[in-house]
């Protein structure tokens, strides 16, 4: 399990409109497709010697570099290299990854982990694809999100219950979803004659909070020279190195049009809300002594691996102990860097701070503990967060919400700046 890795919470899905599958059978002739196809459009394109290396682990690093490659054309990419270069504020980066990280963090497409740090060389779940594959695909006509990715993306034939259930896919896993995705994308047609000609989706959903950016995936792309936003004030449309971007101004609904030279229009209505969703402000549900044995559990676990690396124990600090609960009950799947700063400020923590977060169902109460922090230690860089020499204090929160279960970890470093502080 790595960080940011959410295993798969299963849900039923119904969907509302027929769509063509495909064989769940992964065969080495459909994998030989998959090569010649994304290879040929530079979506993946192997090492130096041209080898796909389909059986090895997809990082996030490899994957940020394909998503970019997806989203965006990649020769605006490579033609902006030091301009998404220098986007890519994080640590743990290698050079050849920073311009693909780097166009993925200025777009929104992919966040980092706090304390400057990306997990470039972790792995990527099931659940982490799929959700990337569906976005991409902006089928209105089905309900999903990143819990059911995993399903909804079998259902479509996209996947299968083999990937769905490892801990981490492929490259070649990857490679067939995105194959199975681009084909059925590229030649399916529209029942409706009358159904617009140029389509236009958001890749962080139609819902979006106040100053968040979102990526605009615009078909066909090249036909379209311009967005234009019915309200700016509320949605902002931004061209940036050829990409689209839609920033969310302020509360409110406006509809994005994407405009061909010949006067095609597709159109996108974006909703901006003040607040995240039924998460609750700081404190205002939170019960800071919930799920407080086994909290203790993980602390008391935390710093047995600490030990094991020869560091001396962290104890726990009151006000990242509630702040951890807090974030906890927010019910995040992913880190939000701003949030987790303005969080530990507004509980009393001044300092620095690395953090951990895990998400998975199917663990009975007893067994939480155990699960949260084994999934860390198989994570190079949740671990490196556990066992910093710099860390002081700790912080956890548990939060069990239908099925599921949210494990977070603040290491508190006093010789550290908060960049909210």
């Amino acid at each position: 399990m790595h960080r940011l890795s959410i295993l798969l919470l299963v849900a039923a899905v119904t969907l509302s409109l027929t769509l063509p599958t495909f064989a769940m059978e992964d065969s080495n002739e459909e994998l030989e497709l998959a090569s010649q196809y994304l290879s040929s459009r530079g979506i993946m394109v192997g090492d130096g010697e041209g080898n796909m290396n389909f059986d090895g682990p997809l990082t996030r690093a490899h994957l940020a570099t394909i998503l970019s490659r997806i989203h965006g054309e990649h020769e605006l990419v490579e033609n902006n290299q030091e301009f998404y270069v220098a986007q890519c504020k994080f640590l743990d980066v290698p050079d050849w990854a920073k311009q693909y990280v780097g166009y993925c963090s200025y777009h929104g497409l992919m966040v980092g982990y706090g304390g400057n740090l990306f997990g470039a060389e972790d792995y990527v779940t099931p659940a982490a694809a799929c959700t990337v594959i569906l976005r991409y695909l902006a089928l209105p006509e089905i309900e999903w999100d990143y819990t059911n990715a995993c399903n909804t993306a079998c259902d479509l034939g996209l996947s299968s219950p083999a990937v769905s259930q490892k801990v981490a896919i492929s490259r070649g896993d990857l490679a067939l979803m995105l194959y199975r995705a681009l084909t059925w994308s590229n030649s399916h047609e529209p029942d409706d004659s009358t159904e617009e000609s140029v389509s236009i989706s958001s890749y962080k959903g139609t819902t979006l909070e106040v100053g968040a950016r979102s990526g605009l995936i615009v078909s066909p792309a090249e036909e379209v020279n311009e967005l234009v936003s019915s309200n700016p004030d509320v949605i902002a449309v931004e061209q940036v190195s050829g990409n689209w971007v839609a920033v969310a101004k302020s509360p409110g609904s406006a509809r994005v049009f994407a405009v061909t030279a010949d006067g095609e229009q597709g159109n996108l209505t974006v909703t901006v809300s003040g607040a995240v969703g039924d998460r609750p402000d700081f404190g205002t549900r939170t019960d800071y002594a919930d799920n407080l044995e086994v909290r203790k559990e993980i602390l008391a676990l935390v710093n047995q691996v600490r030990q094991e690396y020869g560091l001396s124990t962290a104890p726990a600090e009151q006000s990242l102990m509630d702040a951890a609960q807090d974030y906890a009950t927010r019910r995040n799947t992913w880190h939000d860097s701003q949030e987790e700063c303005e969080l530990v400020l507004a509980h009393g923590y001044p300092h620095g701070f690395n953090c951990n977060l895990t998400v998975f169902t199917g663990v009975p109460l007893e067994e939480v503990a155990r699960t949260a922090v084994d999934n860390w230690c198989n994570s190079p860089g949740h671990l490196q967060a556990m066992i910093d020499p710099k860390a002081e204090s700790l912080g956890v929160g548990v939060e069990r919400y239908k099925g599921v279960t949210y494990c977070y970890l603040f290491v508190g470093m006093s010789g550290t700046i908060n960049p909210y502080s």
